[in-house]
């Protein structure tokens, strides 16, 4: 809908459209309530004027007898008498002249009432007696005063009369102001309803409704026109629908041409959708693998295993798992499966990987490994213990300039020795063939085996390696755990000055784990390299120390202490240098 108001615009008029009915309905009922009651005062002014001139007439016969009584007897009434009736009689005909006054059809009469009023005089005694006409005379001004009075109380009467018919008109009118506001209010109302609807409620649901449609993608509602909020909300919608769909071609085309087989499952392992690579993994259309059970494709000894694995990542963020699949011919592939719950789906999202090419090479490698260890550490030993034998026989012709030469070359040869040893070491580490004996050793004789192993080193740099007191003992692979130890301090002894200390030391932390840590004096680890100084051939570069050696001790040491399911880790020494710390869990620790 074109809507020529904004928003804000639309708003305000369905407030102040109700709000200006109500204010033209109480001034309706104002002006009603004024002219009530104008028709109220106005009767009561009526009621008043009458009771003032109805008291005048009834005071008119009294004056008229008492000035009759005075002429024919002086002794019958006083002058006083008199004098004082005629003034209250004035008194009332100028109070009936002031309330008249207020209605300009009693101008007339209001005129009789003064000119009567002003010849009420008392009559002296000589006029009473000798002039026979006074009396007449009086008797015509009152009874014209009279007739005055009469004429005011008909008109009043005629007014008061109508007075009913204009309070019925008045009501009338009050009935039909009301029943015209209630219909303009039924009528703004329609109106402010149509108008709500079309510019507010219609907008609303079809903006909601295309909300709806994208999230479930499908084709949205044609774009609003207007410029209003509701409008360009609209238009961000369909700017956002866009963007998505280039989106998901892209996502369709990076995932049908993975090198990966993308597929989602159902609960009960079921194929639900697959890309093109099924039928390069599996050797099965990607339409044919839709519902069939995915334990059809896993070899039967692992489908345990593979139903375990997928409950797993229920409850976890993602799995990764190794699995052997099979294809409709029999032949077996190894494959990496990541699998990754959706509640909201209700389905399994797994990105399964080939493999098998890969594990492969690493039987070759393990084979290399295997003759590293046969065939070149035998004969480099072998070397050694010929060289050692030549040095020490008394009868060698050895000389004295050739003694350091030989002893280089001794020293290269161990380093080769270490370095395969090394080697073979990760590699059982890193593909989970070394196998770790647990059992409960006390900490204190690892300690001083290991320091043994190191002694020859330490003295010859003049180094000193002190053992902190414990009784504690721990469950650990004896062999394996002291050869972390001895490369913990190999390290330190490496990196630290000539006549340096080296403090071995445990600590009893508050979570029940037991925490070792070995201290040196050494240059330290920079913090950027503290967390991948654990990852094979690094090493920490512009340290004062050659790097020799073969970047695999603290690997290693990582790799034992996964195995012993502990953390290794490295912080600031106390005073200088490196702390290398393994905390081991209390179920570790006895």
């Amino acid at each position: 809908m074109n809507s020529r108001f904004s928003l804000l615009t639309r708003g305000i008029i369905l407030v102040a459209a109700p709000f200006t009915m109500q204010l033209l309905l109480v001034l309706t009922l104002m002006l009603s309530l004024e002219r009530v009651q104008e028709q109220a005062s106005h009767e009561a002014y009526i009621r008043d004027l009458l009771a003032q001139t109805y008291s005048v007439c009834n005071s008119v016969p009294e004056i008229a007898t008492l000035i009759l009584l005075q002429r024919r007897s002086l002794e019958l009434v006083s002058e006083d008498a008199v004098s004082k009736q005629l003034k209250l009689m004035k008194l009332r005909i100028s109070n009936v002249e002031r309330l008249a006054k207020k209605n300009p059809r009693q101008l007339a009469n209001i005129s009789k009432l003064e000119d009567g009023r002003k010849h009420l005089e008392v009559p002296d005694i000589d006029m009473l007696e000798d002039n026979e006409s006074y009396r007449k005379k009086q008797l015509e001004q009152i009874s014209a005063l009279f007739n005055a009075l009469s004429d005011m109380v008909q008109v009043e009467k005629i007014e008061l009369a109508a007075a009913p018919k204009e309070r019925a008109a008045l009501r009338h009118t009050v009935i039909l102001c009301i029943l015209g506001w209630i219909a303009a209010t039924i009528i703004v109302a329609l109106c402010l309803a149509r108008f709500y609807a079309q510019s507010i409620r219609d907008p609303l649901l079809r903006l909601a409704e295309n909300a709806r449609l994208l999230s479930q993608r499908h084709m949205l509602h044609h774009e609003m026109s207007g410029t209003d909020a509701i409008a360009e909300f609209d238009k961000t919608l369909h700017k956002v629908d866009a963007k998505l769909k280039v989106a998901r071609e892209n996502e369709e085309l990076l995932v049908e041409n993975a090198a990966d087989l993308i597929c989602t499952l159902s609960p009960n392992l079921t194929f639900l959708s697959a890309n093109s690579f099924a039928s390069r993994l599996l050797a099965v259309g990607a339409k044919q693998l839709q519902r069939q059970p995915a334990q059809e494709y896993i070899i039967e000894s692992e489908r345990s295993k593979f139903e375990a694995a997928m409950q797993l990542a229920k409850l976890e963020t993602q799995t990764r798992f190794e699995i052997k699949m099979q294809r409709p011919e029999g032949t077996q592939v190894e494959t990496l499966w990541s699998s990754l719950w959706s509640p909201v789906d209700n389905a399994y999202f797994c990105i399964v990987h080939d493999v098998t090419e890969l594990k492969r090479i690493e039987r070759i490698k393990q084979g290399f490994s295997a003759i590293l260890s046969d065939d070149l550490r035998a004969p480099l030993n072998s070397v050694i213990d010929s060289m050692r034998k030549m040095e020490n026989d008394p009868n060698s012709p050895i000389t004295e300039v050739l003694r350091p030469e030989i002893q280089s070359v001794k020293t290269n040869l161990q380093w080769l020795i270490d370095m395969v040893t090394d080697l073979l070491d990760f590699e059982k580490l890193q593909y989970g063939e070394m196998n770790f004996k647990f059992e409960s050793t006390r900490i204190q004789e690892i300690f001083h085996e290991a320091v043994s192993l190191v002694k020859e080193i330490a003295t010859a740099r003049s180094i000193a390696i002190t053992i902190g007191e414990t009784d504690r003992f721990i469950v650990v692979d004896r062999s394996r755990f002291t050869q972390l130890v001895v490369n913990l301090l190999a390290n330190a002894i490496k990196f630290s000055p000539q006549g340096g200390k080296i403090d071995i030391a445990i600590e009893q932390l508050g979570d029940a784990s037991l925490e070792l840590s070995i201290s040196d004096e050494g240059p330290g680890v920079p913090e950027s390299f503290r967390e991948k100084i654990f990852a094979p051939f690094e090493q920490v570069p512009d340290q004062t120390k050659s790097q020799d050696g073969t970047g695999l001790g603290l690997a290693i040491c990582k790799s034992i202490a996964d195995g012993h399911n502990a953390k290794i880790y490295v912080r600031p020494g106390a005073r200088c240098g490196s702390q290398f710390c393994v905390q081991l869990s209390g179920d570790a620790v006895q």
